[in-house]
């Protein structure tokens, strides 16, 4: 017969929340170092407390991109923990089996660990009758050799969580769980009620030192991972717009006492030259992992402790002024909506990219366009549509048809092709991130819920560069997080062309050869 496991069960404060909460999908977020993993597998142990013996040892699958990464992660975090660890008092009774792919606590659980970077891996994940699902970095990560792992997709995450029918009651404790759930939880139960799924085993009370609690017996979740980007889903899924399924805990970098206050001051020394990963790994912020070189260094979101390009606040349309449309085509259509305001200020009130790859211009128009318009700008009068001018190109199968002229017929609107040479629009966009109005305030701004171009602009649209360290001298036009940025840049060097040639008194045997030329020498040929 085993020995009861002799291990002391002290988390800090957001672990012990993360771990308490018995909603079905978890995602605890940190700094580098500071326990989610140990939280991880806190939580599996203390689950298995909760639940009767007969239905003991819970089955896990434990996740991440690759089998490699998980290995040298991960995997490292049960078979040689950190001194005061939780996963160094379990190490004695742990079982390893299969070169670490199979963790035993006898009695507890039964771990499976594995990549899913393969269809049979995920075929496997969806043959499993499991009690807890555990994805460690959903999101793309760096190391410190700057090796990118991929992430998980939220598909991976869907699946996994069809794969959580591990019985662990009754079928009418579970019947009283689903009823309960349809009520909106434990905390609409009344007395009688509470009473009732006691005595079936669906709830079940504990006194950690500050009162009885109430937990329902269910199975669930977890997601480990340092800091995401704002658009990543497991953000978007968890922060930005949750249910009453799932709950989200940050741990506050200097919270894991088990790490020293040298390891993070020499690790966020440095990471000074790389503010991405700055921020996931070390300050504990959403971040981009940043690939390449970041075509708009001048963008900064905040600013001596304050907003900068991006505002505080939501940004509505002016009814009284035109809206600039700028778009961009490829595998991922995408239009920027915007105004400059009687004081000069060039203001970026949406963004929209297409959800699919691959999607036409005349779907992208009618699922996300045309919405958006009748939503949000149904009082403007006055439209200016422009942006690449490659979209005026014909069709190989249909040389009736292109982009632009979808634009025109679609929203009654006249397509302006805008710069196209490279040089020109770079200095376009400096100039736009760089100027200020007569009050020291930034020229552009984006409004505060405006992700897309965030995540274009802090870095999503960049430079390639090679592993010898030579950065190419375009954009990667193949991220999707270029088409946006792209697009704006075709249209705002063609709006700051107008601007110069506006100021520019020329001779009478000028004029004509001004009038008749293309915007790209007169940037081309300085300023």
């Amino acid at each position: 017969m085993a020995k009861p496991i002799e291990a002391s069960f002290t988390p800090n404060s957001t672990q012990w929340d993360f771990i308490k909460c018995d909603k079905p999908e978890k995602l605890i977020v940190a700094p580098r170092g500071e326990g989610k993993t140990d939280g991880g597998i806190m939580d599996m142990t203390f689950w298995a407390s909760m639940i009767e013996k007969k239905y003991r040892p819970l089955p896990w699958a434990i996740i991440r991109d690759t089998w490699k990464n998980l290995e040298r992660t991960t995997l490292q975090s049960f078979i040689l923990p950190k001194p005061g660890s939780f996963a160094s008092q379990i190490r004695g009774r742990l079982q390893i089996r299969d070169g670490g792919r199979q963790l035993i606590l006898p009695n507890v659980w039964t771990a499976f660990l594995f990549g899913v970077d393969s269809p049979d891996d995920l075929n496997q994940l969806q043959s499993m009758q499991l009690y807890g699902l555990w994805i460690e970095e959903a999101a793309a990560a760096m190391d410190g050799r700057d090796v990118i792992s991929g992430g998980i997709s939220e598909e991976v995450w869907q699946i996994g969580l069809t794969s959580l029918r591990h019985q662990i009651m009754s079928d009418e404790a579970t019947e009283f769980v689903r009823e309960m759930n349809v009520k909106g939880g434990k905390e609409h139960l009344t007395p009688a009620e509470i009473k009732e799924g006691l005595k079936l085993g669906a709830l079940v009370t504990k006194d950690f030192g500050d009162g009885i609690e109430i937990f329902t017996r269910g199975r669930h979740g977890i997601i480990t991972e340092n800091y995401p980007s704002e658009d990543h889903w497991t953000w978007m899924r968890f922060h930005e717009e949750p249910t009453s399924q799932q709950a989200m805990f940050q741990i506050p970098r200097g919270e894991n006492p088990f790490i020293d206050q040298v390891y993070r001051e020499t690790m966020e020394a440095a990471l000074q030259n790389r503010p991405d990963l700055l921020n996931r790994l070390v300050l504990g912020r959403p971040a981009h992992v940043q690939l390449g070189i970041s075509v708009t260094p001048e963008y900064h979101e905040s600013l001596n402790s304050g907003p900068w390009h991006r505002s505080d606040k939501n940004l509505d349309p002016m009814p009284n002024l035109p809206v600039y449309r700028f778009w961009d085509g490829d595998l991922h259509p995408s239009t920027v909506f915007a105004q400059i305001t009687p004081r000069g200020k060039f203001m970026v009130l949406d963004t929209l990219r297409g959800i699919e790859t691959g999607m036409g211009m005349k779907q992208f128009i009618d699922q996300q366009v045309k919405p958006l318009v009748q939503n949000r700008y149904h009082l403007i009068t006055k439209w200016r549509d422009l942006g690449d001018p490659t979209l005026r190109d014909r069709d190989p199968s249909d040389s009736s048809q292109t982009a632009a002229l979808m634009i025109e017929k679609e929203l009654n609107t006249s397509y302006e092709g805008g710069v196209l040479r490279w040089g020109p629009r770079k200095e376009a966009m400096k100039d736009l991130l760089t100027r200020t109005l007569s009050t020291g305030e930034p020229m552009f701004v984006l409004s505060k819920h405006e992700k897309l171009m965030h995540r274009a602009l802090s870095g999503g649209w960049h430079y390639n560069k090679s592993s010898s360290g030579k950065i190419s001298e375009e954009p990667d036009n193949n991220d999707i997080n270029s088409h946006p940025a792209a697009g704006l840049s075709h249209g705002i060097a063609k709006i700051f062309k107008y601007e110069k040639e506006a100021r520019i008194t020329l001779p009478e045997s000028r004029k004509k050869i001004a009038v008749g030329s293309s915007v790209q020498p007169l940037y081309a040929s300085g300023r």
